[in-house]
């Protein structure tokens, strides 16, 4: 199917539905053409398992040890724990913008002695000294008529609202980081496991030619042949540690811990339980937080248009002011010496040598590169699911391509030692067929480890499971209001 023919236009629908405050969506307007369904899965190509698809993606491993790291990485992260602290910032930052809806009260205490001089009318020059106290309170209160703070506002609650986005996108990207590091670690133990019985094959075999050609009954060519091969083998076990010891102390330095080189590893790679499903809507974009980051940003971005827009209407205030004033210190507490003033204010800009204009402009701009930044998102989300699901049946292929080669190197290796202990091949043959046997079981070893971290990177691509948002039992009742959102991307 023609994937252009196959597109239907994505509309965001609504912001977040649970926060009156939040930034309606502006997005409607500017949409992203996307299939209903993942071309790269066809049709047919991978079924659901009988017993249907995972609760949590964590659980299609199997593997409790990497759920525990984890939750160890989720409490202990550092990168994490500065994206929390980035939601304690914008919540400040919303706090501020809207005190402006709110009248200032502000209270003040004065004292203050004036001397004049007196003259006239040939009278000597009197000097008078005045003295003053007053004690009041102040308030001011700029009336939002046009809606320009609420739009201040809003544009601050949608800021914050895309930092919680970022906050959930960092909380899945580091699960995911944890999982592909757990992953290298097991995958490069076995590997050195690997390379230790290699190394053994090779010495072994070393010791039997070079007592061969101590007898005359080998080269000197097998001899240096079958020793570089042994070199090449310990070359290749001490490149396995250094790795090996690179990521331990990166998945340590992730989790938290001060990176010691202490985390044991289990055995073997794990194993994938089901496949991925048929028929796995695009909707499932909708919960994924960098989706929602962006929206929240371009909805933000569309109020700050709005506001800026408003700085050409007049602006309403009041002033009011109370309190006593006395020439005496003891009649600052008598109310008979009260005072009071009450004023209304009304401003309007005339001649900003452009500078409103400038800012409009400005905030237009910032407005469009938030409308593209969105659709390139919805595109890259796209790409990635697109990739992902392509490269698990690929990989599927190529581990069991690889996992029969491997088998059949081995046969071969053993073949080419036993003809050539026999003197029917040469030292070449038996080399080349050990060359052949331990790149073959290197290669399956990384294959299956890459077919888990692409399996991590589908996950990651749809936000989480497998599971469909609207056929979960979870009801609109049993989940915080504030956490309620529209679909960010429709079917039609």
């Amino acid at each position: 199917m023609n994937f252009r023919r196959a597109l239907m236009l994505v509309g965001v629908m609504g912001g977040l539905a649970g926060c009156a405050t939040s930034p309606e969506d502006r997005t409607a307007n500017h949409e992203v053409a996307v299939p209903e369904a993942w071309e790269a899965l066809g049709e047919g190509e991978l079924a659901a398992t009988e017993e249907g698809v995972a609760t949590g993606w964590l659980v299609t491993f199997q593997d409790p040890v990497l759920e525990s790291l984890v939750l160890e990485a989720l409490v202990h992260n550092r990168d994490l724990q500065i994206a929390a602290a980035r939601i304690e910032a914008a919540r400040a930052g919303a706090r501020v913008a809207g005190a402006d809806l709110y009248p200032t009260l502000g209270a003040n205490l004065g004292a203050s002695r004036q001397k004049t001089n007196q003259f006239g009318g040939g009278v000597p020059i009197q000097p008078i000294t005045f003295d003053n106290y007053n004690i009041g309170l102040s308030s001011t209160w700029e009336l939002d008529v046009w809606g320009r703070v609420r739009d201040g506002r809003s544009a601050a609650i949608g800021e914050l609202e895309a930092t919680e986005a970022d906050y959930e996108a960092a909380r899945l990207s580091l699960a995911a980081q944890v999982a592909r590091l757990w992953f290298d670690y097991i995958e490069i133990e076995a590997q050195l496991e690997l390379a230790e019985e290699r190394l053994q094959t090779f010495e072994s075999n070393e010791l039997l030619v070079q007592r061969q050609f101590e007898r005359g009954l080998s080269s000197a060519l097998d001899y240096r042949l079958i020793r570089s091969q042994t070199l090449s083998a310990r070359s290749l076990l001490e490149q396995n540690r250094i790795n090996r010891d690179i990521i331990v102390r990166t998945l340590e330095t992730v989790l938290g811990r001060y990176p010691a080189n202490q985390i044991e590893t289990v055995e073997q790679l794990p194993t994938i339980e089901g496949a991925v499903p048929v028929g796995l809507p695009s909707r499932l974009l909708n919960r994924r937080p960098d989706i929602r980051s962006a929206e929240r940003r371009l909805s933000a971005a569309e109020r700050e248009v709005s506001a800026t827009k408003k700085l050409r209407l007049p602006t309403f205030s009041l002033t009011a002011t109370g309190g006593t004033a006395s020439n005496e210190l003891e009649d600052v507490v008598d109310p008979d010496f009260s005072v009071w003033s009450l004023a209304g204010n009304v401003t309007a800009p005339i001649f900003q040598g452009g500078r409103i204009q400038g800012q409009v402009d400005q905030r237009e701009a910032l407005y469009e590169q938030q409308i593209y930044r969105y659709e390139n998102t919805l595109l890259t989300a796209f790409r990635e699911v697109e990739n992902a699901l392509a490269t698990e049946a690929y990989l599927r292929n190529q581990e069991q391509h690889l996992a029969g080669a491997a088998e059949e190197s081995i046969r071969a290796e053993e073949l080419a030692w036993d003809r050539y202990q026999r003197g029917l091949v040469g030292i070449i043959t038996v080399i080349e067929s050990q060359r052949r046997s331990f790149d073959a079981q290197t290669n399956l070893l990384t294959v299956s480890k890459a077919r888990l971290q692409n399996r991590v990177d589908l996950h990651l691509a749809l936000g989480g499971d497998f599971l469909d948002p609207l056929d979960s039992e979870t009801t609109t009742a049993e989940v915080d209001a504030d956490q309620i959102s529209e679909p960010l991307v429709s079917n039609g």
